[in-house]
């Protein structure tokens, strides 16, 4: 699992490659807090390249809901997609399609 970041003027962009799971739920965790702190209100969380989402992930990211204004999952797959949709919880993100605005800042975590 591969996280990329990239935080500017309030919008942290997280690129997650490989499944987002309980392996990279620590690291997630840590880079959205850190976010928050710098004034971080907005989560971009890029699903381009990630193909399936575990529980554990998912209950990190719901756990952000009511720290941040706004959570927007960018090209998530038809899997993660379904997923959400059954849990209940679609109407507590916004989604995206198209391309990354922070590709070109995207650092290594």
């Amino acid at each position: 699992v591969r996280l990329q970041v990239a935080v500017t003027e309030g919008i942290a962009c997280i690129k997650v490659t490989g499944p987002a799971n309980f392996a990279a739920g620590v690291d997630f965790k840590t880079v959205v807090n850190r976010s928050c702190e710098e004034g971080g209100r907005v989560l971009l969380l890029d699903l381009t390249e990630c193909v399936n989402m575990d529980s554990t992930f998912l209950g990190i990211l719901m756990s952000m809901t009511n720290r941040l204004d706004r959570i927007e999952l960018l090209n998530p797959s038809d899997r993660i997609t379904v997923l959400l949709d059954s849990l209940g919880v679609m109407e507590l993100l916004t989604f995206g399609t198209g391309e990354n605005p922070f590709d070109a800042k995207l650092q290594e975590t």
